[in-house]
């Protein structure tokens, strides 16, 4: 097989499994308004994290909600599951004012208790921006 049917492939399994963990991992959708951050002031928190987060593991999708509006859904890229939580993370490559590009990992955190976390990780760029707050099933 060529390298890109190999990538390819790769991919498909790795849709396939995200869909059957999403499934297994109870395919409600969530919304989660977060309330405090942590790793930056609110100002900039928000503009990392968003004001509320939209987990849709039916879609594999997570949407970040911000006071003017929502930005562009993501595809959830791995779910793990714990007895008490379920992570959701979502990766891309975003761009600077400089037209740098640069990733980012973002995990959504879910708590049995109906807490929620958000965690960006953007490297080395900026040190990691932490929110929380309250999720619900929609």
């Amino acid at each position: 097989m060529t390298g890109k049917g190999n990538r390819l492939m790769k991919k498909l399994f790795a849709a396939a499994l995200i869909a059957s963990l999403a499934s297994q991992a109870g395919a409600q959708q969530m919304i989660c308004d977060f309330s405090s951050w942590r790793g930056a002031s609110s100002k900039i928190g928000k503009s990392w994290t968003g004001e509320k987060v939209l987990i849709d593991p039916r879609r594999n999708l997570i949407q970040r909600g911000f006071s003017n509006g929502w930005y562009k859904a993501q595809p959830i890229t791995s779910i793990t599951k714990s007895h008490n939580f379920l992570t959701y993370v979502t990766r891309s490559q975003e761009r600077d004012s400089r037209g740098q590009s640069y990733y980012v990992s973002m995990s959504f955190r879910v708590y049995t208790d109906g807490k929620g976390t958000a965690r960006i990780n953007a490297g080395s760029r900026v040190q990691d921006i932490m929110a929380s707050g309250r999720c619900a099933s929609e």
